[in-house]
Formats: C-alpha cells, structure tokens, sequence
C-alpha cells in the first residue's frame, strides 16, 4: 500500500515542479540565488498537499464506509479543495506586496524569488488537484481491496 502511495505521491510533485519552471522569469538576464530558491520552496506545501488528499481519501474508504469510485474520489477532492485553497490563497495574498514591488529599492533579490514561488504555487496546486485524483483513481482500487480482504 504504502508503495503505491508514494509512487503516486512522487509523481505529483515531479508534474507540478516542472509546471513549477515554467514561471522562472525568462526574460531575466541575471539567474540569482533566491529565484532558484523559489523552486523548493512549494515542495512542502506540495507534499502535504498530496499526502492530505490520499489520506482522506483513505479516511472515506476505512472510517466511513465509502466505496472506491468515482463518488467517493469526488466527494474526498470536494472536502479536501477549500483547504487546500486556503492554503494557497494565504501564500499568494503574502506574496503581493513582493510581486508589486518590482523596481523598488531593497528588492531587487525578493521580487524573482516571489515571482517564482507564486507562478509555481499557481500552476502547482491547479495540477496537484488533478494528478492525485487521477493516479488515486487509477491505482487506489489495491489500497481498496487490500483493506476489504484485511477485514
């Protein structure tokens, strides 16, 4: 069980780290320290994220008695999307006052590093959403049938 978890897991962060680059700012001449920085730092939210959304999922299955399906993945995403949003919307609402101070003095180095985090936050959270659905849907059926042949 916990294999096919982490697979799933992995490969929802590998997905959004790649989005995650396609905010890097091209058209910046100079590649600095913190802008790169930016890459990890949507990891962990990233990451708990996807382990939330499984265990609940999880959760359903064992404690309340849903069955795997479709309804069950709907209803798990539903329950899990407004915290999830939150999360991200606290990130993005800490991340305006860099994002507007693009040429101001003393920002020079925050304002990639915030570009960055934001884009990735954004693309990554969109598709850390979609990803684990998916794979929980297309491979969950084991954990399912692990724990109904374990009772």
């Amino acid at each position: 069980m916990s294999f096919c978890v982490s697979l799933e897991h992995w490969y929802g962060i590998s997905i959004g780290l790649n989005r995650h680059a396609l905010s890097y700012p091209i058209d910046s001449a100079d590649r600095r320290d913190p802008s790169w920085a930016g890459f990890i730092t949507p990891i962990g939210i990233i990451s708990r994220n996807g382990i939330m959304m499984i265990s609940h999922y999880i959760h359903l299955m064992e404690h309340e008695g849903e069955v795997f399906g479709e309804e069950m993945i709907i209803r798990g995403s539903l329950e899990r999307f407004s915290l999830v949003m939150m999360t991200a919307a606290t990130s993005f609402i800490g991340l305006l006052p860099l994002l507007f101070g693009a040429g101001q003095t003393r920002k020079e180095i925050l304002y990639p590093l915030a570009l960055v985090v934001f884009g990735g936050m954004l693309t990554s959270t969109e598709l850390d959403q979609v990803v684990t659905t998916a794979l929980f849907f297309k491979f969950g059926r084991r954990i399912y049938q692990r724990q109904t042949n374990a009772v």
